[in-house]
């Protein structure tokens, strides 16, 4: 690898990187809705599949994943009744219950989806309880699933509570508190 040597050079760089960046995002969006509209259309949606599983490192799947469930008439697979499916690399499937909303879909970028912190975020509390909860609720649907370790983590969710108790007390420089989403930052 050769470095960058001089600022001008860097700035240069710099400067492409976001607008190949903007590029790829406009081009992932418009290939986005037609792949939706293909689903919608044909019932396929191996190239809803193939559109996620071709992103490169770094860009946020998640968040075209959530855009694509929010506005195409697909569905994420079940991991109990789509295993075959799943273990072919499959991700999707097509929900007959769903419009695809097109309009929608041209309107709001795939990139306004699950937001990523701001990077001096150190730690959101809110979603990491909520993942957690997320996870145990869907868990506790499925009877094929045993749960270990009950009491221990009831314990150690009594000290969850202490710990934030402690955190929501301390100066306000120190952390950072937000009413509907809580963030905290150093």
């Amino acid at each position: 690898m050769e470095l960058l040597k001089s600022v001008d050079q860097m700035t240069k760089a710099i400067n492409s990187i976001k607008a190949r960046g903007a590029k790829l995002e406009t081009d992932i969006h418009i290939c986005g809705v037609s792949v939706l509209a293909h689903a919608d259309k044909h019932g396929d949606t191996t190239l809803c599949d193939r559109l996620v599983q071709a992103m490169p490192n770094g860009v946020r799947r998640n968040a075209l994943v959530s855009w694509m469930l929010a506005w195409g008439s697909i569905a994420k697979l079940d991991t109990r009744d789509d295993k075959e499916a799943i273990a072919a690399g499959r991700l999707f499937k097509k929900d007959k219950s769903k419009k695809f909303d097109q309009a929608s879909a041209e309107g709001e970028s795939w990139t306004a989806h699950k937001p990523e912190p701001h990077p001096l975020t150190v730690f959101d509390a809110q979603k990491a309880v909520h993942g957690v909860l997320a996870r145990i609720q869907k868990l506790g649907a499925d009877e094929t699933v045993t749960v270990e370790h009950m009491a221990e983590a009831l314990a150690e969710a009594r000290s969850l509570v202490e710990a934030l108790e402690t955190l929501e007390a301390m100066p306000k420089g120190k952390v950072k508190a937000g009413s509907k989403k809580s963030t905290s930052a150093v």
